[in-house]
């Protein structure tokens, strides 16, 4: 080939480069990736390795873009071996550092430490102080991602001191990352940017500095959301923004919108994070960014979902989804997948759900991603829980801890065993579930998330109540509030009302009780959070039965059930028809009350909740037995007794137990009766249960008494002592639907 025509074969190669540019900027990945195969086709037909080298990076970013990280990886490692063999240290840095972007994304924390490192390294020995920012940032990352936060402040703050001090051409030295960054700083302008590579540079030029500080300010919001700083987290999102508005990158300002919205949300504010996002999506919509539109709809999808408006969160997901699949980008079909299993588990579809998270799982399996499998496998749990498939929810759990003690992050290990926590409790292993909510606390604490660490301490709570240790459980309620109250999470602050008012029902201080819950409704209702408004008025209808105000009950059982309704819940709505049955039993209305039970055990049976359904089948042996109707209530006892021992509810195989032995003995039927309270005893006291324990000590007494004075079958045995409603449910575990905070077992049983 003669010397012009091997010169036109390179204009070529880069014409196959710049238009692939221009494609990527538009997020037409396909088209892109076309160009920059042909590109390298060309190029490799010459042997020009600077323009090889320049074509395999950019095939990297495409494919880093729709985690393709397979293909990444590779390009960026070819890359790097082509850079290394002509000297172009600079592009040498850049593909170390994306390859460390793809094993961080791949939670190879260890590998990707060591990219960034040696990346780092050549950046500082070329004095390319824009790149050498780059590198403390994705270390910052890896550090956030194991709750290292002190050392991932310090990398971010590192990098912006960097950025803020830093001057010269430096996009002209790092012309790789300069185009990567203009993808940023002009989605706007493609045209212009995509013109010539020249004016490409001059932008990031311009600009380069100011960008690496705004994306460090964005770093460092992060690690301020994840320990609850939200002051400050808010305050460099602000930062953030302002930086990107002046110099004209729309991208970085819906990205530090999403941001705020983030520290909203978790501030239970609900109306400006729904504000932020929907800005952000505007945002992204007309750059034409539709990564970023995507993931800001599944953050306004997760707000949706916390105001249990779950109509429009089914479809923000749904919309991500569909751009998710129209830009092959299957670990965003992933996420997508989750934020639609949240929707269907709050809105008691149990089987889609475990479906949902069950295809997210697979695909993050197939990526390597280790930290988001983890993340599905909870939801997953959550599921499992919710269907009281404890032995499975623990498998989920415990492997979900597992994997997130492997890869270092100590945030989701915590979450891990609030959810083994709530397993244990519910199987009334409550020295184990206080022993996971005490490990739990200490971690958040560790780390500084102290809305994890109030999270525990209301879960801690929960144990404590249902052992009746009143003192104990109040004071962790409290200084959970505290914690909340702190950091500005009204939702939160609710949730432990709930629970002190759980504590002062049981102590039958029932004035402070529905002040507790009084409040807590208002604040769910002020911040919208419907899931949570229906289990504070169940509880409220609890206290109100228990003062005998039947009228001012069965209004507070009937508006939760509306709302659960409306909302599609129908685990709340199971627990509502419990509440009104409970009210009706107590009045008398016999029938009514069955009706009720009946169809809260529908119910129960269609979610597949397990839990529910023997709770529902023992309040029906109850109306059976007080009707006369001993066959019947011997038979619904028997059921209940049988689920609970299924699925190792030993507090509510107890109850069933006890209640089965008063059919007994008004049978004369001691021996059987004899049998069933013993081992009821030796249960209450292996797992502490305080009222199993005073029923048991009666009821024997009781059948001695008869055994030696009747010859016939004697009355039934005296009413049984008084069970106050933490003794009722101690064995519910929290409800896996709420999922931003640790709601409490409320008289409503909302699971």
């Amino acid at each position: 080939m003669s010397k012009d025509g091997e010169q036109s074969t390179i204009r070529s190669a880069m014409i196959f480069l710049r238009i692939g540019e221009i494609h990527r900027l538009q997020d037409k990945h396909e088209e892109a990736t076309k160009m920059y195969k042909q590109g390298l086709a060309v190029a490799q037909s010459t042997g020009d390795q600077a323009v090889i080298a320049r074509l395999f990076l950019q095939l990297a970013e495409t494919h880093r873009i729709q985690c393709n990280f397979i293909e990444a990886e590779a390009s960026y490692t070819k890359a790097m071996a082509i850079c290394g063999s002509i000297g172009d240290h600079l592009r040498r840095a850049s593909a170390l550092h994306g390859l460390g972007e793809i094993q961080r994304a791949l939670s190879k924390y260890v590998d990707a430490e060591a990219s960034y490192t040696q990346a780092m390294t050549i950046y500082a020995s070329i004095g390319n102080d824009q790149g050498r920012a780059h590198a403390p940032r994705g270390l910052g990352e890896i550090q956030r991602a194991g709750a290292k936060y002190v050392d991932a402040e310090a990398s971010s703050t590192q990098a912006m001191t960097i950025c803020s001090g830093s001057g010269g051409d430096l996009g002209r030295t790092n012309a790789i990352r300069g185009l990567g960054s203009i993808r940023q700083v002009s989605r706007n302008s493609v045209n212009a940017a995509s013109s010539s590579s020249s004016q490409a540079m001059t932008i990031y030029s311009s600009n380069g500095r100011e960008l690496g500080r705004a994306n460090a300010l964005l770093g460092l919001g992060n690690i301020r959301r994840e320990r609850s700083n939200y002051v400050d987290a808010e305050a460099s999102y602000a930062q953030a923004m302002a930086i990107h508005a002046s110099i004209g990158n729309e991208h970085g300002r819906a990205d530090a919108l999403v941001g705020l919205g983030l520290v909203q949300r978790a501030q239970s504010n609900y109306v400006d994070a729904e504000v932020s996002f929907t800005q952000a999506i505007a945002i992204h919509a007309s750059t034409a960014n539709g990564h970023g539109r995507a993931n800001a709809l599944l953050a306004l999808g997760d707000v949706q979902r916390a105001r249990s408006n779950y109509v429009d969160a089914e479809a923000s997901f749904t919309q991500a989804m569909a751009i998710y699949v129209s830009t092959g980008n299957t670990r965003g079909q992933a996420n997508a997948s989750v934020g639609l299993g949240d929707v269907q588990q709050a809105r008691s579809n149990y089987v889609d759900a475990q479906v949902s998270y069950t295809q997210a799982m697979a695909i993050y399996a197939t990526f390597g991603v280790d930290h988001s499998r983890a993340d599905a496998l909870l939801g997953l749990g959550d599921v499992q829980l919710a269907q009281s498939n404890y032995v499975d929810a623990q498998a989920s759990y415990t492997q979900a801890m597992a994997i997130y003690a492997s890869t270092r992050n100590e945030h989701g290990r915590a979450d891990a065993l609030v959810g083994l926590g709530l397993v244990q409790r519910a199987r009334s292993k409550y020295a184990d579930a206080e022993a996971s909510y005490t490990q739990a606390m200490a971690i958040y604490a560790r780390i500084g998330n102290e809305h994890g660490r109030a999270d525990s301490l209301v879960a801690l709570g929960d144990v404590q109540r249902a052992r009746s240790n009143y003192v104990d459980a109040e004071a962790s309620y409290t200084q959970g509030m505290a914690i909340y109250a702190s950091i500005g999470n009204e939702h939160g602050r609710a949730d432990a009302l709930v629970g002190l008012g759980l504590v002062q029902r049981a102590r039958s201080n029932y004035v402070d009780a529905e002040v507790s819950f009084t409040q807590a409704t208002a604040i769910y209702v002020s911040t919208g959070n419907e899931h949570g408004r229906a289990n504070a008025l169940l509880a409220l209808g609890d206290v109100q039965r228990a003062r005998s105000n039947y009228v001012d009950a069965e209004a507070s059982y009937r508006r939760a059930m509306a709302i659960c309704t409306s909302i599609g819940n129908r685990h709340g709505r199971a627990s509502a028809f419990l509440g009104l049955g409970d009210v009706q039993r107590t009045r008398s209305n016999c029938v009514d009350a069955e009706a009720s039970y009946r169809r809260a055990m529908a119910i129960y049976a269609s979610i597949r909740n397990e839990h529910g359904r023997a709770d529902a089948l023992l309040k029906l042996g109850n109306v059976q037995r007080a009707r006369s109707n001993y066959v019947d209530a011997e038979a619904s006892f028997a059921k209940a007794m049988t689920i609970c021992a299924t699925i190792g509810d030993d507090a509510g195989w107890t109850n069933s137990s006890l209640a089965l032995s008063r059919i007994h003995i008004r049978q004369a039927r001691y021996p059987e009766a004899k049998a069933l309270i013993n081992d009821a005893a030796r249960t209450s006291d292996r797992i502490h249960y305080v009222w199993g324990k005073r029923a048991s000590s009666k009821l024997l007494k009781e059948v001695l008494k008869a055994e030696t004075s009747a010859t016939e079958p004697r009355p039934l045995p005296p009413a049984l002592p008084h069970m106050t409603h933490a003794e009722d449910t101690a064995a519910v575990p929290l409800s896996a639907q709420a999922t931003d905070a640790n709601t409490s077992d409320s008289a409503a049983l909302l699971l």
